[in-house]
């Protein structure tokens, strides 16, 4: 984590030094309205996706060049993406500029300037995005070795079970604050005001300890054979860290 302490405490994350302002974490109430929270990051995790494409890589055109030239103009995309930065900055008005050959995207709220996107540090604002919603970055796809033919049937399955597999364990985040709300005792007046890594924290906190809770229960009753040294310990699966620690050799 780039941000720990933040991230707990649910205090704001000064970017200005990167020119991307303040960025106060979203509550719990903030996406109880119509704008749900994966249109809300959808943006940001293509530009995550993209990253993972060799293809595109290799092209080394940055995204916010490839949004605003003909070679890959996507006006949904755009907008969605603007939608998403007015909202995470409550601005009055995002646009869309070119300065000295530079694609740039300014923020302003009231008339004021509060933030530069440029393609130097939208990688960062997408990182802080994933961080503060407690999302998890998608990931490479596996490389398949065999004839086109083999790896298309291979692709086709994982696809129809992926679908399937959204659909039968979809979770919501609706659903997750009535679950935090009832594995807490609490009213939706007392949760509506944490941030959303606040709460998608404690959930994930309660299932592994209720996890851990019924396999201690399935060993000591003496009808199954549970290695309790392969349950997973609650804290330390959530144990928070700051990336310079993970990082120190």
């Amino acid at each position: 984590m780039k941000f720990p302490k933040q991230c707990v405490s649910g205090k704001p994350i000064d970017l200005k030094k990167d020119e991307l302002g303040i960025i106060n974490q979203f509550v719990v109430d903030d996406f109880m309205d119509d704008y749900d929270i994966n249109e809300f990051i959808r943006p940001f995790y293509i530009e995550q996706s993209m990253m993972l494409y060799e293809d595109i890589k290799n092209l080394n055109i940055p995204l916010l060049t490839y949004l605003s030239t003909s070679l890959g103009k996507n006006e949904e995309l755009i907008n969605l993406l603007f939608k998403s930065l007015k909202f995470l900055y409550k601005a009055s008005e995002v646009k869309l500029s070119e300065i000295d050959g530079e694609y740039i995207i300014i923020i302003k709220k009231d008339g004021k300037g509060i933030a530069n996107i440029n393609d130097r540090n939208f990688h960062l604002l997408s990182d802080v995005i994933f961080e503060i919603l407690y999302f998890e970055k998608p990931k490479p796809e596996e490389k398949i070795e065999g004839s086109p033919e083999l790896i298309k049937m291979v692709r086709e399955a994982e696809e129809k079970y992926r679908r399937k597999h959204l659909k039968d364990n979809i979770m919501t985040f609706e659903i997750m604050v009535h679950d935090v709300i009832h594995y807490r005792n609490l009213d939706y007046q007392a949760i509506k005001n944490w941030t959303v890594w606040q709460l998608k924290d404690t959930f994930i906190t309660e299932i592994y300890k209720e996890n851990k809770e019924d396999s201690y229960l399935l060993a000591t009753g003496g009808n199954y054979k549970v290695d309790l040294k392969k349950v997973k310990d609650w804290k330390k699966e959530t144990r928070v860290v700051h990336d310079d620690v993970l990082n120190m050799k």
